[in-house]
């Protein structure tokens, strides 16, 4: 018998549990695979309980171990009706956050459905998209300080000739090898780069550092372009499933932001 319910669960993991409206009754969708204490155990139940327990695996041996453990969670929760052991504040409370994310998760779902990308709009950010790399890609080093006059002063002294940029890359790494992303980015296109760097860097030739501090929301840079090449953007059919998830993520983004525009919000202080 538990083959057989097993096999059904295999099949049927594949369709989508939907949420129900109304937390406070639950419908009971799926075949039914077993019955605790008069209560009926769904399919849909238990792939309730392998979502929510991390469960990606639909095997034989996982679908019975965890059948076998909604069973008992069924049946120690009858124990406690009995002994009418109520929700605690803290319980009620993360029911309702539930609630509240499902429905979330809903009114998402509706509004990608209502808004869907067609073949011009992937097509249009994926040509935004190479307009912005500019075509080409850079090598670059920087040197990040949070003092811009100290930014300032080193960047006067390599292009005095008092200290070459590798002196002053392999000193500056050497008293500060706790900070990430300085020194050599490797190869980076413009859209990669902050707005202040992609100003300068179509103006300067390889081997030269800016001779003036570049400042952006990070702090002050040092910059020194090492080489150039020419960047050939990817086929537009190798990026499109990435452009089509960019792109659903703004529209959540400003569905979002719409939504809280248009709530009623009182911020007790």
């Amino acid at each position: 018998m538990k083959v057989l319910i097993v096999s059904m669960l295999v099949l049927s993991l594949v369709a989508c549990q939907k949420d129900s409206a109304n937390p406070a009754t639950p419908a009971q969708t799926g075949e039914v695979i077993a019955i605790v204490n008069d209560e009926p155990v769904t399919s849909d139940l238990l792939k309730a309980y392998l979502q929510a327990n991390g469960i990606t695996q639909t095997n034989e041996v996982t679908l019975n171990k965890a059948l076998e453990g909604l069973i008992a969670e069924m049946a120690m929760a009858r124990e406690a009706q009995k002994k009418k052991l109520p929700l605690t504040p803290e319980q009620l409370n993360t029911l309702q956050y539930l609630h509240v994310r499902a429905m979330a998760a809903n009114a998402m779902s509706d509004y990608l459905k209502s808004h869907p990308l067609e073949e011009k709009d992937l097509r249009a950010e994926y040509n935004k998209i190479v307009k912005n790399t500019g075509g080409q890609e850079y090598h670059v080093h920087h040197l990040l300080f949070a003092d811009e006059v100290e930014a300032q002063k080193l960047a006067a002294d390599i292009k005095s000739g008092d200290i070459t940029f590798a002196e002053a890359e392999k000193r500056y790494l050497a008293e500060n090898s706790n900070r990430r992303n300085v020194g050599d980015l490797g190869w980076v296109n413009l859209s990669q780069l902050p707005k202040s760097f992609r100003k300068i860097l179509p103006s300067m030739k390889p081997g030269e550092v800016y001779p003036q501090a570049v400042a952006s929301k990070y702090g002050a840079h040092v910059v020194f372009l090492e080489d150039t090449r020419k960047l050939t953007a990817p086929p537009f059919d190798e990026v499109k499933a990435g452009i089509e998830r960019s792109l659903r993520q703004k529209q959540l983004d400003k569905y979002r932001q719409l939504a809280r525009a248009k709530a009623r919000v009182a911020i007790k202080e």
